[in-house]
């Protein structure tokens, strides 16, 4: 049965090649199937660039409300919610990040209960402001940019002496609104 199938489908090819109507309607067919062929190549390369320039308009509205959000230029901000505050600190500081030191009598703001703000005090980190002494010992810290942006840096965790691993970074602004510059959501 499959052979007399393929001697069917043999014959009409060998009568339509001989037939001069029919080689043309196939001949015509090709060239339609090559018409239609450029022409969806060019539909699919017009798509193509309409996505494109999409997606370039899109990039474009992002950087403006960037910069509306931000207002100015600032330095680079590493991803650093998250990880301990001793190595966060580094890659501020790598990223042009200066800490906004304190002098040493802020320690008396703090009074009798400092949370782990004398313990990071004395590991060298005063740009500490203040600490909650309770709950999840939230301190905030302070570094300024050449541009003279304000980046506040709050940590949670316990802080044990010199051991200061269990200090991690919560959360990152940049200019705060009750700072000078616009307020931006954390980072």
């Amino acid at each position: 049965m499959r052979n007399s199938r393929k001697n069917i489908v043999v014959t009409f090819l060998e009568s339509c090649g001989d037939h001069p109507v029919a080689a043309g309607v196939f001949s015509l067919l090709s060239v339609l199937g090559l018409l239609l062929s450029i022409y969806s190549f060019r539909l699919d390369r017009k798509g193509f660039q309409e996505a494109s320039r999409r997606g370039t308009e899109l990039q474009s509205s992002i950087d403006q409300l960037h910069e509306i959000k931000v207002g100015k230029p600032h330095s680079s901000i590493p991803t650093i919610v998250e990880i301990p505050y001793e190595v966060a600190r580094k890659r501020l500081l790598e990223n042009g990040w200066i800490p906004q030191a304190n002098h040493w009598r802020i320690t008396a703001s703090w009074g009798n209960y400092p949370g782990n703000a004398l313990d990071l005090w004395r590991a060298g980190f005063t740009e500490v402001d203040l600490c909650s002494p309770t709950g999840y010992a939230a301190c905030r810290f302070e570094f300024n940019d050449p541009y003279g942006n304000l980046l506040v840096v709050i940590t949670v965790g316990e802080a044990d002496g010199s051991d200061l691993s269990g200090v991690s970074v919560w959360r990152v602004y940049l200019n705060p609104k009750n700072e000078t510059s616009p307020y931006v959501e954390p980072l």
